[in-house]
């Protein structure tokens, strides 16, 4: 009796455990398709206003329509993609949403650099560093590559936007609200400046440049007036770049 007892406690047992790594397989199917969309949406390969079609999505993915619609679904929530007349289509951003979206950033990462001010540390200030002293590297490797736009866009933006996105990172974790670094990171994807920096001019990358160190001077002396100003430059720029293209 005890022996029959204990094998349908094992039964039990294999079965759950069946159910927990089929479940957790088909989480990672779910997140593997969202982030392969979503990186494909940032890297403009599927463009604004373009129609997903599930049927060559799941191919080029090599999973199932089940997963797929998973991470479709949120996608949609996350604002990358819409669903209208049974068809999920790229979101295109006007030039109102762009503002909406940059009005909000700047409220937010206004707050997060004046926390940066009071709670960053010496290892946050040093990690800024070293991305912007990186960032100028490949810059300068860049400048002398002689690649047309393009090419610099395929082949060596993509660097720069790394180090970018790393920089602004750790005044944002410095900030030590969670919630409030999730939400400003959720729109710097949203604002999509990485589909349009293949229009950057040199002097554009310059001036960005110039900004992200007047921001990290300032964090680094604690003055959160300075911080602020800087940071509010920093959006009202990319604000201005993108009226003359959408």
């Amino acid at each position: 009796m005890l022996n029959c007892m204990q094998s349908r406690q094992q039964l039990s047992s294999i079965t759950c455990n069946g159910e927990m790594v089929a479940d957790k397989s088909r989480q990672n199917l779910v997140d593997m398709a969202r982030d392969a969309i979503e990186r494909y949406v940032l890297d403009g390969i599927l463009r604004p206003g373009q129609r997903l079609v599930e049927a060559e999505l799941a191919n080029q993915l090599g999973i199932s329509r089940t997963p797929l619609r998973e991470a479709l679904r949120q996608l949609e929530i996350r604002g990358y993609i819409t669903r209208r007349n049974h068809a999920y289509f790229v979101v295109h951003h006007a030039s109102e949403d762009v503002r909406d979206i940059l009005e909000l950033r700047e409220i937010l990462e206004v707050a997060a650099i004046k926390m940066a001010c009071d709670r960053a540390t010496r290892e946050h200030v040093d990690r800024a560093a070293v991305c912007l002293a990186n960032w100028d590297k490949d810059f300068a490797a860049l400048k002398s590559s002689g690649l047309d736009r393009d090419q610099l866009f395929d082949e060596g933006w993509n660097k720069l936007f790394r180090w970018n996105d790393l920089f602004h990172q750790e005044f944002y974790s410095a900030s030590g609200n969670k919630l409030l670094v999730s939400t400003i990171q959720n729109l710097r994807q949203l604002d999509r400046l990485k589909q349009v920096s293949r229009f950057f001019r040199y002097d554009d990358l310059l001036e960005f440049r110039r900004q992200h160190y007047k921001i990290l001077d300032a964090v680094r002396q604690r003055d959160k007036r300075r911080a602020e100003k800087a940071v509010r430059l920093h959006l009202e720029t990319l604000y201005k770049f993108y009226r003359v293209l959408l």
